[in-house]
């Protein structure tokens, strides 16, 4: 072990437990890598994890994400085989709703998406506004449909790889902040926490939007563009039958039926507050938008929401795998909106990067923070 003064020691320390914190440690006790510590400033699943739409798509917009994709509703449907608990995902279907600026750009998507054998749809205006009444034709050149598309049950995943994790000899700290790393000949050699340090010759960055503050402690600058989104709940106007996911593909306005209600999210807004309700400041903008597209939503009653952190990065990938700067530091963060559909993924390579020095499910090497030097 490093030669430091710390009490505790492991063989991997996670910084973060959120949804790829918790599948990182989860994956490196698959692999035989039990002794893990795994620290949480806060308490498991309370930062950006917590605030999601919890989507799990094949509608998606690159090559990278595609193959992600196909993974992770693979990793997804054994779920329950995998922890004892269901990932609880529903089917519900998306629509993109195109405008003539996107037309180019949508229908290379729709091309992409084929070619990877995803069911995709294009409709008419009139075909989409058939279907779904409250959505206005106005501003459409045509829709998207993907029919395989659905919801995850967030808290049952967070609750499956965590009590899984544990029984394989995992231990989880909440309420223990990670303050710094210990560094000794270019190698970690300890997580400095709240309460005391862990010697470690293995650290994962998996602190969302933290991420960029844990890779400063290293010497290293990962771009992070931490941006809040606001999601509304408001009642379900009576024209909405169905529980499609709906997103305007130029301005990533969306809605979506849930329990009876309709979730409508919107914005990436810079150093707005997280919280357990919406900004009503931000209100004006998300109503105006929605009388554009789905006026009924305009005029409903908001009975709720929240803001929460998307840790964005300037090219729209995460960040994954080891730097070269310091051995024993591997990334796993900087994954935007799309963290929680990707957890099977984040947690697979770092348990590979650790395990056997390189991973084979992924090449890594597009999404290494040395990309940005």
């Amino acid at each position: 072990m490093p030669a430091c003064s710390a009490k505790e020691s492991a063989d991997v320390v996670v910084i973060g437990a959120g949804i790829q914190g918790l599948s990182a440690a989860w994956h490196l006790a698959k692999f035989g890598i039990r002794d893990v510590a795994l620290v949480e400033k806060s308490t498991v699943g309370s930062g950006s994890s917590r605030w999601s739409a919890s989507m799990l798509m094949k509608q998606m917009w690159g090559e990278w994400q595609q193959r992600f994709s196909a993974y992770t509703f693979e990793r997804y449907a054994a779920f329950a085989e995998d922890t004892g608990f269901d990932a609880g995902f529903v089917r519900t279907g998306t629509l993109t709703l195109v405008t003539p600026d996107v037309a180019e750009q949508e229908q290379h998507f729709v091309d992409l998406r084929r070619k990877y054998g995803v069911e995709t749809q294009v409709l008419t205006p009139d075909e989409v506004v058939r279907w779904l009444p409250l959505l206005s034709p106005d501003e459409m050149t045509f829709g998207v449909y993907g029919p395989d598309d659905g919801v995850l049950d967030t808290p049952n995943i967070l609750r499956g790889w965590r009590h899984s994790a544990q029984a394989m000899g995992v231990t989880i700290h909440e309420g223990r902040r990670a303050t710094g790393l210990e560094i000794e000949s270019g190698r970690i050699a300890a997580v400095h926490t709240t309460a005391g340090p862990i010697a470690t010759r293995c650290a994962v960055n998996a602190a969302g939007a933290d991420a960029d503050e844990v890779g400063a402690w290293a010497g290293l600058r990962i771009p992070l563009l931490n941006r809040v989104r606001n999601i509304f709940l408001v009642e379900r106007p009576p024209q909405l039958k169905s529980r499609i996911y709906v997103m305007d593909a130029a301005t990533h306005w969306y809605f979506r039926s849930d329990n009876g209600e309709v979730l409508v999210g919107m914005g990436a807004r810079e150093h707005a507050t997280v919280q357990d309700r919406p900004d009503m400041d931000y209100w004006p903008e998300m109503r105006a938008m929605c009388l554009r597209k789905a006026p009924a939503l305009a005029q409903a009653r908001i009975v709720g929401g929240w803001a929460g952190i998307r840790p964005l990065t300037p090219d729209d990938r995460p960040v994954l795998g080891p730097v070269a700067e310091v051995e024993g530091f591997i990334n796993n963060c900087g994954w935007g909106g799309v963290g929680i559909m990707n957890a099977p993924v984040g947690g697979q390579l770092v348990a590979e990067q650790i395990h056997d020095g390189r991973t084979s499910t992924f090449d890594t090497g597009p999404f290494l923070l040395s990309r940005f030097n």
